[in-house]
Order: C-alpha cells, then sequence, then structure tokens
C-alpha cells in the first residue's frame, strides 16, 4: 500500500481541482522502464462521457500531470527503473478521489540443464 507523502498531497490536490475544471474525471497513465531509463508512455485523461480529450488540454496540464506520477512512482519505488525495471499503471478518479496503482516488477529467472555427453 503507498501512502503518499505530504508534498505529494499538496501538490496533487490542487491538480485534482484544475483538472476537475476542466472537465476531467479520470487520469489513466502507463509507464515503463529498465537499464536506470524509464518514464510515462502515456497520460490518457478522460472526460464525463468517458472520451480520451488528451490531445484538447492544455499541455501544461499533461507536463504538471506526468510530473505529479513520477514523483508518486518515485516515492512506491525509487529504483523502478533499474536493472530490469518495471511497468505499471494509474487510474485516478477525480469524482472519488480514489488512486489506483498496479506495478509489475520484472525478472530474469533461467534454469540450467547440466549433463555429461559421450562421444
Amino acid at each position: 500500500m503507498l501512502i503518499l507523502t505530504t508534498d505529494i498531497k499538496t501538490l496533487a490536490e490542487p491538480l485534482c481541482n484544475e483538472l476537475r475544471h476542466l472537465n476531467i474525471t479520470l487520469v489513466r497513465v502507463r509507464y515503463d522502464g529498465s537499464d536506470y531509463d524509464g518514464d510515462i508512455k502515456t497520460l490518457q485523461l478522460f472526460d464525463y462521457e468517458n472520451i480520451d480529450i488528451s490531445d484538447l488540454s492544455p499541455h501544461g496540464i499533461i507536463r504538471q500531470t506526468s510530473t505529479l506520477f513520477l514523483d508518486i512512482l518515485h516515492e512506491y519505488d525509487p529504483l523502478w527503473d533499474a536493472e530490469e525495471g518495471s511497468f505499471g499503471s494509474f487510474d485516478w478518479d477525480l469524482l472519488q478521489r480514489t488512486l489506483h496503482h498496479e506495478h509489475n516488477k520484472r525478472y530474469i529467472d533461467h534454469t540450467t540443464d547440466d549433463c555429461d555427453i559421450e562421444f
């Protein structure tokens, strides 16, 4: 379970209000990272009719929202993009004021077969 710091909550509250003012009801974020390189892959903003209005939204709001979710992700797992990395998603329901997070860590696994072969 992720408990947000006061700093992140302080950033999220006015952004939530601004998004709701723009008639955005759901923010969907997908991220992926590995080898110390990761980023938000998609950020979608949905209105009351569940229509993706991301392309119609102000660029500044997209940037602020991306920054907030990268901050949340680093709070949850500071090494989310290290080594094999991880991927996942956030769904931020602005009407219910809930945040659902799915986080998937990658692991390299292997099996070894060891045998002697006669020639």
